[in-house]
């Protein structure tokens, strides 16, 4: 009786220790910068439903599918990090061109199913690819003078055009897309250089040109400045004289009339005619005069 007793705790405890065993392998769980897929390996089967971050239930012989719910990059370049080497193509006109280009994207979290349905767990490879594919293509619609000075055009271009193929192929989303280094042939780019050296110089010419111009220009309106400056001031001068002038007639002429009528009035006072009164201003002329020591007198004019 105790035997069958202890075997029966021990076959309980198996029991329960087992149950305790397929609880806990019951649950799994999803990181924080994770996406998961219900995979069931008993079943060899995957859940269409996209999990995110955190701990569940799924039962016993199922686990997570997880992928990267934040962005990842993608690069090519000779850098040791890149995946592939730049992208070799050829510009609208015919030029080798090899492009140094890096872009980011992030899994869609309601398509991850059909992702992963399409490309399984090797699927980056299939975005490379892709990637790789779609900007050899876009290259041919530039010319490699587009590709020198409008990069940033290219570029927001390449991004828009990779955006719709990741969005419908891949179920993913570009968020950004760099167009570092565009290497073209050295006798393009060198003809480039030239060519710009020969703009620089002549923008050189046409400022310095503009700079002439202005300065002539200035010179042309002091010296016309400087013209109405002296012609304001010979007419401010030849009105001055010409008042002082008239001011002058004007005092002489009273001054004579004032003269004229004290004689008149000297001259009925003192009953005087006008010979005696002529002889009275004589003497008083003489008697008056300081401009020298000398005076010659017509006598015989005097007499007369």
């Amino acid at each position: 009786m105790k035997v069958q007793l202890i075997v029966w705790l021990a076959l309980c405890g198996i029991g329960l220790f087992t149950l305790i065993i397929i609880i806990i392998f019951s649950f799994a769980s999803i990181g924080i910068k994770e996406i998961g897929l219900n995979y069931s390996s008993l079943f060899q089967s995957i859940d269409k439903k996209t999990f995110s971050s955190g701990f569940y239930y799924i039962g016993i012989t199922h686990s997570f599918l997880k992928f990267p719910s934040v962005v990842q990059n993608i690069e090519f370049s000779n850098e040791p990090q890149a995946h592939m080497s730049p992208v070799k193509s050829r510009t609208l006109d015919g030029l080798e061109v090899q492009l140094d280009v890096s872009f980011q994207y992030r899994l869609k979290f309601e398509e991850l199913y059909n992702m992963y349905m399409k490309y399984g767990p090797t699927y980056e490879k299939v975005f490379v690819l892709t990637a790789i594919n779609s900007l050899t293509d876009m290259t041919t619609k530039f010319n490699a003078y587009n590709f020198f000075y409008d990069r940033q055009s290219i570029g927001d271009t390449m991004k828009a055009e990779l955006s719709k193929t990741f969005n419908i192929t891949c179920h993913a989303l570009i968020e950004a897309l760099q167009l570092r280094t565009v290497s073209l042939p050295k006798e393009f780019e060198l003809s480039i250089q030239q060519t710009e050296v020969k703009k620089q110089d002549i923008e050189k010419a046409k400022a310095e040109r503009n700079k002439v111009m202005v300065e002539c220009e200035t010179r042309v309106k002091e010296a016309e400045f400087q013209k109405n400056v002296t012609i304001n001031t010979a007419l401010g001068e030849a009105l001055r004289i010409q008042m002082n002038n008239k001011a002058e007639v004007e005092r002489i002429i009273i001054t004579q009339l004032q003269q004229a009528d004290a004689y008149v009035a000297l001259k009925q006072q003192m009953k005087l005619n006008t010979t005696e009164l002529l002889e009275y201003i004589k003497t008083k002329l003489i008697k008056e005069y300081q401009a020298g020591n000398s005076m010659v007198i017509n006598l015989d004019k005097f007499n007369e």
